[in-house]
């Protein structure tokens, strides 16, 4: 297969695909021209993601090399997560290695947490891959001059991709460049369809899976291709063709993680919804700005800019494309503009949080510019003036001096203010980006008199629940749970005028990690849901969380957990998930409830994963919905009152065109204060709610902490004269419920008597296991013999207690809770729930410094964690579970360190 042909390293490879089904790919390669001695076969990615099996050399006569692995010295602190095969060879310069790759594997829990998604997929119906997650390059591949690629595939499979394909196959050029382009690329395998589309000089190529539905296939094309035109004229040329490789979502339900490249991208596809749309258009801009090193120069001032114009080009070039308006774009990222407090100009030495900063601040800046930049005409076209500029001037001109020379009697102050402190962006900008000013809401209604004496009606209002049984009580005393909340509404109901129990949605669980529930969540989730159904609810509507596995896990869901629900706008197979509205009576009162959903408002967590599984789902215009529904019940009720996961743009609009609704009780609090919708009067803090004229619209800010209680006064012939709100704080002064307790109780104790759910949850330590890989948890006691004054010090910390917590609260047997209070849960030598052990009970000395099993044996300062990492102790002292914050870290860790062994702060990386 090998034959020396001179000095220039030269690298032939073939790809064996001919049996997808087993989930295996076959790679052999072949090196001439090696530079003497032996040769390390490098990974380009951490062995959670590369599953690497049989790894064998020879040479070319086909003799057995000699081949050692280890870790991967050149990676640094990293190298414990990184293998490298050394081969020992003679000094010819030719040998062949060859190895399998099980594409596929689950984001691994070195890196973060599962969500849902996977690197890279292969099955009988095609694949989609990334060349970092297949090919292992010796380590002089910046010296390979030319590396050929072979595909052996199935009868009509083909490779498609950024890899250029001739009938002979792959081949690439050029020291360093062939190597890059290897790593780099983005591999579809299967039957695909084809389509291009070129602009200037540079030629869109697009390679959709037949798997896809040809509806899905033209849509996505049309906004790739307008979209590539659109980035081309403001951003480019770009230089080069992009490839676009588009495959059918896994029957797993994965999301396939495909680094997009200056070359091109690559993602699975369930249909053409807004957010993928808008990932595809980000990752062309990104092309332009952050990955091709001709098309764009910043001097270091502005290097934020490379994060910061794709984002901004990616709204624009949505409405252009008509993928959703501009408007609704920017309120969708009011949030993270308004509350994020760190420099611009420390992107480049902030790794990914500075990207996160560039992406939520920076574009906000741009769309200030172009408001500024405004005044002499198209603000938008000014703007691509000045990145033109700013292309040309390679790196030698600023962006800000360039937007003053464009608008010399603009006040810049604000930009400047921005790219240069802490500062948010300030609330009137937002609301400029939104385009319209705020609609004003009123602390009492202006017009239709005041409410009749006695005429009124009492609703306990529950939002956001997402599944949980009880809210953590790590930060604070317990504060929360199900088993309290019926016991406000028990004393309430005992005190004669009973309330009405609404709940306005979103109850289904949306943990931030993993939208996959592993069972002991979907168990919990059962819990709540049949908990809930004792509660008597009126009505409850279907929230974003309720749709977030999609409508038929809904269907089913609501079956075996009925509750009241409601929804007018969704339909399933012809089918409505819910009736349209609900009429019941209180006091001599006819209220009707009615609700409706727009996916296009999503704004919680998953939202690809969300929008994936609405594929089936029929959606009606929601102010439409709204407005027929409410014509409809209008003259059956004295009240008519929406509820459920109702965005602020679309309560203002159904307050200006339909007159037949007298309330608006929304979960949408953090939406209400950030996207600019409304302005409040008084305190949004105690109260997100107002009038306008004599309709009422509240902002239920509860999380299952605290349950709302609304005092509606009523008018002589209905409506809303005014309102009284009552918090009642889940305290630990709230007794739990004892029928619920005790439903609570034998839930935990049956995680106990259940092996496969014991340690379902995510472990909590991934950092410090990570770095020990090869070793097991011991225990706490085992270090005592050695380190008898460290042990003692720890006893008298909250880490020396932590399980003792759990077992005060029954909280024992839930793994959510045991995670962070236990020691190596979830991992294979770690605690298991329910274990008669004490030995890994508490946070003990492993949860800081590793799992000591290799130390106990032989006692080194190369097989433990001197000092722990600052990431190891964020894995459980999170916002929601802890104070601690990167701003008072030290004073934390000064804490819970030994003074005489630790004189200095934890190094920034392991």
């Amino acid at each position: 297969m090998v034959s020396n042909c001179g000095r220039a390293p030269v690298l032939r490879c073939d790809v064996d695909v001919a049996q997808p089904e087993r989930g295996l790919v076959v790679v052999k390669c072949a090196a001439s021209g090696a530079p003497k001695g032996r040769w390390s076969i490098k990974q380009m990615v951490p062995d959670g993601i590369l599953r690497v099996h049989d790894f064998k050399a020879e040479t070319p006569e086909g003799v057995s090399l000699e081949v050692t692995g280890q870790h991967d010295a050149a990676m640094g602190s990293k190298s414990r997560r990184f293998t490298e095969h050394i081969v020992h060879s003679d000094d010819r310069g030719l040998f062949t290695y060859e190895y399998e790759v099980e594409p596929g594997a689950w984001m691994d829990e070195a890196m973060q947490p599962r969500g849902g998604q996977r690197f890279g997929h292969l099955d009988g119906r095609g694949g989609l891959l990334s060349g970092r997650n297949l090919f292992l390059l010796p380590s002089w591949y910046n010296l390979l001059s030319r590396i050929e690629v072979r595909f052996h595939l199935p009868d009509r499979w083909r490779a498609v991709g950024t890899l250029p394909q001739s009938d002979e196959g792959v081949r690439l050029t050029g020291a360093g460049t062939a190597a890059r382009a290897l790593v780099n690329s983005v591999i579809g395998l299967g039957e695909f369809e084809e389509a291009s589309a070129r602009h200037g000089r540079d030629t869109l190529r697009f390679y959709a899976s037949l798997t896809l539905p040809e509806t899905t296939r033209q849509a996505v094309f049309r906004v790739a291709r307008e979209g590539f035109a659109y980035l081309d004229e403001r951003l480019g040329p770009l230089g080069h063709d992009y490839s676009v490789v588009l495959t059918a979502r896994p029957d797993d339900g994965s999301l396939i993680l495909i680094p997009p490249a200056e070359a091109g991208q690559g993602a699975e596809l369930a249909g053409a919804a807004p957010v993928q749309m808008y990932d595809l258009l980000f990752s062309m801009g990104r092309a332009y700005t952050a990955w091709s090193p001709s098309a764009f120069r910043f001097a270091g001032a502005d290097q934020w800019l490379t994060e910061a114009l794709p984002v901004y080009y990616a709204i624009r070039a949505e409405e252009e494309t008509g993928v959703r308006p501009g408007r609704v774009s920017w309120r969708l990222r009011a949030y993270s503009a308004a509350s994020t407090r760190a420099f611009l100009r420390s992107f480049a030495r902030d790794g990914e949080a500075g990207q996160e900063v560039a992406r939520a601040k920076g574009p906000h800046v741009l769309a200030i510019a172009e408001t500024l930049l405004a005044s002499k005409g198209n603000g938008a076209d000014a703007i691509d003036g000045v990145v033109r500029l700013l292309r040309e001037a390679e790196g030698r001109r600023q962006f800000l001096d360039l937007l003053a020379e464009a608008a010399p009697r603009a006040d810049l102050s604000v930009l400047h203010q921005l790219v240069a402190t802490h500062g948010p962006v300030p609330d009137e900008w937002i609301a400029k980006e939104a385009t319209r000013p705020p609609l004003r809401l009123t602390s009492a209604p202006v017009t239709g008199g005041s409410a009749v004496a006695g005429r009124h009606l009492k609703l306990l209002v529950t939002a956001n629940t997402t599944g949980m049984l009880e809210v953590c009580g790590c930060k604070a005393r317990q504060l929360g749970g199900i088993a309290r909340r019926e016991t406000i509404r028990r004393r309430a109901r005992s005190q004669g005028d009973a309330p009405l129990l609404v709940d306005l949605g979103n109850a289904y669980a949306n943990p931030p990690d993993d939208p996959i529930l592993d069972p002991s969540e979907q168990r919990e989730l059962d819990l709540a849901l049949e908990l809930m159904g004792r509660q008597e609810y009126s009505v409850a509507a279907v929230g974003h969380a309720e749709m977030l596995r999609g409508p038929f896990y809904f269907r089913e869901l609501a079956g075996r957990r009925p509750l009241p629900y409601i929804n007018g706008n969704l339909t399933l197979g012809g089918r409505s998930l819910a009736p349209a509205f609900r009429l019941t009576r209180a006091g001599g009162l006819r209220i009707a409830w009615l609700s409706v959903l727009d996916p296009a408002n999503y704004n919680i967590q998953h939202a690809r994963y969300y929008e994936e599984n609405l594929g089936d789902l029929s959606v009606a215009a929601p102010l439409e919905s709204l407005a027929r529904t409410a014509r409809q019940v209008r003259s059956q009720a004295d009240l008519v009152i929406a509820i459920g996961s109702l965005a602020p743009d679309l309560v203002r609009d159904a307050l200006e065109t339909v007159p037949e609704i007298d309330a608006y009780l929304s979960t949408e609090s953090v939406e209400a204060v950030f996207n600019h919708a409304f302005s409040f009067e008084g305190d949004t803090e105690s109260a997100i709610m107002g009038f306008h004229g004599p309709r009422l619209v509240f902002f239920s800010s509860g999380e299952g902490k605290e349950l709302e209680e609304l005092d509606l006064g009523l008018g002589p012939r209905g409506g809303v004269r005014s309102v009284g709100l009552t918090r009642h704080q889940l305290g630990e002064d709230v007794p739990d419920d004892p029928r619920f307790r005790d439903r609570l109780a034998a839930f935990y104790d049956g995680i106990k008597q259940s092996p496969e759910l014991a340690g379902t949850e995510e472990p909590a330590a991934r950092v410090l296991p990570s770095l020990l890989k090869e070793t097991r948890y011991t225990g706490t006691t085992t270090c005592r013999p050695c380190h008898r004054e460290e042990f003692e010090d720890w006893q008298a910390q909250p880490h020396g207690f932590a399980f003792s917590v759990l077992l005060a609260r029954h909280r024992n047997y839930a793994p959510r809770c045991v995670s962070c209070h236990v020691t190596g849960y979830g991992l294979p030598s770690g605690y298991r729930i329910g274990d008669p052990l004490e030995r890994l009970r508490h946070v003990g000395c492993e949860m800081c410094h590793g799992p000591g099993s290799a130390h106990v044996a032989a006692p080194s300062a190369a097989n433990i964690i001197r000092r722990p990492p600052r990431e190891a102790c964020f894995e459980c002292h999170t916002p929601d579970h802890s104070d601690m914050t990167a701003e008072n870290f030290d004073s934390y860790y000064e804490r819970a360190t030994h003074k005489d062994l630790f004189s200095s702060p934890p190094e920034e990386q392991p």
